[in-house]
């Protein structure tokens, strides 16, 4: 039995059949504006009943230690603590009544996100007073 051979991409006919990969999708993606923003991998939020000038305090405390043990750089914005490496970038938010830690990991630390969850949780618990 003979195989039917089929003709080279550039001799093939627009919109036949064999002109279209399988591979591709079949539906129309949405264009990368209409995707929703990305959410954070590790939300951490803790209350706390100091009052807010402690906590931004206690909160640099955190971001002092982070900055130590895992090399990251991080400014102050009002009352947000923003911080960044490579592989991972977040910010720790200071109310009234809560602390709440956003980190957003690259691929390389996805597989440490309990770790690392644990360890902003253990940073809380040393430094703040929580409720």
């Amino acid at each position: 039995m003979r195989r039917k051979l089929t003709p080279a991409p550039s001799e093939r006919k627009r919109g036949s059949p064999a002109a279209s990969c399988e591979c591709a999708p079949r539906f129309p993606l949405p264009p990368l504006c209409a995707m929703s923003p990305r959410m954070a991998d590790i939300r951490v939020e803790r209350g706390h009943s100091m009052g807010k000038a402690a906590a931004m305090q206690a909160a640099l405390q955190v971001a002092a230690r982070l900055k130590e043990k895992a090399q990251l750089n991080f400014r102050v914005a009002g009352d947000t603590i923003e911080f960044e490496r490579t592989g991972a970038k977040g910010r720790i938010i200071v109310s009234d009544d809560k602390v709440v830690a956003e980190v957003t990991l690259g691929l390389l630390f996805k597989p440490m996100r309990g770790m690392i969850e644990g360890k902003i949780d253990d940073y809380f618990q040393r430094y703040l007073n929580l409720k």
